[in-house]
């Protein structure tokens, strides 16, 4: 039977990177979409002390691997929390009776959450990034932004620059392309 657990798994979606010289396989890594930027910058060999960012290098050993959704749940590698309901992430079995260390463990998986979000909350609601100022900034100015889906599509319409793959490819799929040495994909 599908429940809240099943669904907080399939919000998982695979990050693929090609590049020459990285050897391929696959890491199965926990992380979000807030941990592309540092990930690739790291891969690209950019130094990125400078910026504000959340997100850490899906690559780093010591990286905490909790996925954190803006409603508080959460899933890490060994627990996952859907509502007011924790479950044990390998089996998907639900917590009904938590020994002590679980206990402690579900506690900080919260409190981690608690203030990745009220961190996340602080930058958006407070506008900081107005503060964020480091040298070549150039401010946007949001009376040239659009956000209404005509706009978009009208401006789509009108740039005849090809910028997909595909379309560069005439529409055709580039698959044949994509070359790997990942043993599990061959």
């Amino acid at each position: 039977e599908f429940n809240d657990f099943d669904n907080a798994q399939f919000q998982r979606v695979p990050f693929m990177v090609h590049m020459p010289g990285l050897k391929g396989g696959v890491n199965h890594t926990y992380g979000g979409e807030i941990d592309v930027l540092p990930t690739l910058l790291n891969l690209l060999g950019v130094k990125n002390n400078d910026t504000i960012q959340f997100g850490s290098d899906l690559l780093a050993a010591n990286r905490n691997q909790t996925v954190v959704f803006r409603n508080g749940d959460y899933v890490a590698p060994d627990y996952t929390k859907v509502g007011s309901t924790y479950y044990d992430t390998k089996t998907g079995k639900e917590l009904t009776k938590m020994t002590k260390a679980q206990k402690l463990r579900v506690l900080a998986l919260s409190e981690h959450v608690t203030k990745e979000l009220s961190l996340s909350d602080k930058v958006i609601t407070g506008d900081l990034l107005r503060f964020y100022t480091p040298t070549g900034f150039e401010a946007t100015d949001k009376t040239k932004l659009s956000y209404k889906v005509s706009d978009a599509k009208a401006q789509l319409k009108a740039d005849k620059t090809k910028t997909s793959v595909i379309q560069k490819n005439n529409g055709k799929s580039t698959m044949n392309l994509y070359q790997t040495d990942a043993p599990e994909l061959k």
